[in-house]
């Protein structure tokens, strides 16, 4: 059964993560922009696997 709290909260950190993308585009902010594309990613798979565990 999906933790609904948890797919919330991952929700809200691949917001952030993406809004943190979208609104620094400077090429001086690489690795930033590297590191928050790298959250949006991993919650975005957490997300899935929460979404289809079955317990």
């Amino acid at each position: 059964m999906p933790d609904r709290d948890r797919i919330r909260f991952l929700d809200r950190q691949r917001a952030t993560a993406r809004r943190y993308r979208l609104n620094h585009g400077s090429a001086d902010d690489g690795p930033r922009r590297l590191a928050a594309t790298m959250i949006e990613l991993r919650a975005s798979h957490l997300i899935l696997r929460e979404t289809l565990r079955t317990d």
